[in-house]
């Protein structure tokens, strides 16, 4: 006896059904795919063709019929799947640059120096002591003993040297007859130009040899003695510099030549007289 097929048993000759419902789909699928990619490149009378057989057909899948439109889809061109790859650039080489070179740079001009503006000259004004120190030389040439008188100007004080043996006698302190009239042409120039003196000063000197005379007890007691006696005249024939007076007695601790000669003697053995202006 044969057995009842159950229920829930497939039936054996309905396989094919979904088989064919599958491909077709699969087929509709792949068809419009197809189509959308001839898209890009259908143009207008393929596209009425299109148009056409989708109104008047039944199927693609069905067998065409006599008269029927028959839509040809015309591939286009294949695409390139991957796009034509561009030769990648060839390095170029490094080119160093070199630095560019500094220019040489001139140095700044050296100023020139200007000179300082001139200005108008001008006649220089002598000193009070230069004036007074030239009427002194000038009166003194006057005399015979000129040429034992020196006169110099250094400092604003004006020295008038007097050689002792126009003044003395060797060793004595007494002055000689000869010596008034030197001394007077002195105290006369003072006097006049007493406005400009501001002090006398005499400073005795001896040599070395020669021995004092009389009551005179020492080189440095002569040496005063002159002095005193040579500033007291200047002070009494004339009254220039008379509050600022006085004498200084060395001896013979400041030579001015050598005692060896006779001359030398003679030079050492001096009185000078300073005159402050």
């Amino acid at each position: 006896m044969p057995r009842k097929r159950s229920q829930n048993e497939p039936s054996g000759g309905g396989e094919g059904n979904w088989m064919n419902t599958y491909g077709d789909l699969v087929t509709l699928l792949l068809t419009f795919f197809v189509l959308l990619y001839s898209f890009s490149s259908i143009d207008a009378a393929k596209w009425q063709e299109l148009v056409v057989s989708f109104s008047g057909g039944k199927g693609v899948l069905q067998n065409q019929k006599p008269g029927q439109t028959t839509l040809r889809i015309i591939p286009s061109m294949p695409r390139e799947t991957n796009p034509p790859v561009s030769p990648s650039p060839t390095p170029m080489a490094a080119v160093t640059v070199p630095s560019p070179t500094p220019m040489p740079t001139e140095p700044p001009p050296t100023p020139v120096p200007t000179a300082p503006p001139t200005t108008p000259a001008t006649s220089a004004v002598p000193s009070a002591g230069a004036l007074l120190s030239n009427e002194i030389r000038q009166a003194l040439q006057k005399s015979p003993l000129a040429g034992s008188v020196i006169v110099e100007e250094k400092n604003g004080e004006i020295l008038v040297r007097l050689v002792a043996s126009i003044l003395f006698e060797p060793g004595s302190d007494r002055l000689l007859p000869a010596a008034a009239a030197i001394l007077d042409d002195v105290a006369a120039i003072v006097e006049k130009e007493k406005s400009s003196v501001k002090g006398l000063r005499t400073e005795g000197h001896t040599d070395g040899e020669t021995p004092p005379a009389g009551d005179i007890q020492s080189k440095w007691d002569l040496a005063g003695r002159r002095a005193a006696h040579v500033l007291e005249y200047l002070v009494t024939h004339s009254t220039a510099g008379a509050s600022n007076a006085y004498t200084v007695g060395y001896g013979d601790t400041r030579p001015i030549a050598s005692d060896d000669t006779a001359e030398g003697r003679d030079q050492n053995n001096r009185v000078d007289l300073i005159i402050s202006t």
